[in-house]
């Protein structure tokens, strides 16, 4: 074997396993991370979303750890009661809402007057 078989070889060699490791590495990044997804082994923060309604959602380790998606608002009436909360007419839209907690946290501040209509609106920064 001369001397320019020997340095091909070796070329081919030192490339091939460049190639190999590459392979591997990026082999394992994606196993790692359809594990970290698609297993049980996620582990999203503990944060929590408030909803509109008063609820609050958290984040979903099935979805990438998005926040769940907030119900819709449920209307509600002196004819037709909530399920959850209670009715209130707030600031931010024309019909009343069913909303579960302190309604006066919907406020900057947290300061609200209750005002005693039927059903109880929401008067915020008093």
């Amino acid at each position: 074997m001369n001397k320019k078989m020997k340095k091909t070889r070796l070329i081919i060699l030192v490339v091939s396993l460049v190639v190999v490791i590459c392979i591997g590495v990026l082999g394992a990044f994606y196993f790692n991370y359809h594990i970290v997804y698609n297993g049980n082994a996620v582990v999203c923060a503990e944060e929590a979303k408030l909803c509109p309604d008063g609820t609050a959602v958290g984040r979903n380790a099935t979805n990438k750890c998005e926040f769940d998606k907030c119900k819709d608002l449920e209307y509600c009436d002196t004819n037709k009661s909530c399920n959850v909360g209670n009715c209130y007419l707030f600031d931010d839209n024309s019909r009343t809402y069913c909303y579960s907690g302190n309604p006066c946290n919907k406020c900057s501040g947290g300061n609200c007057d209750l005002l005693k209509t039927n059903p109880v609106q929401i008067v915020c920064g008093r």
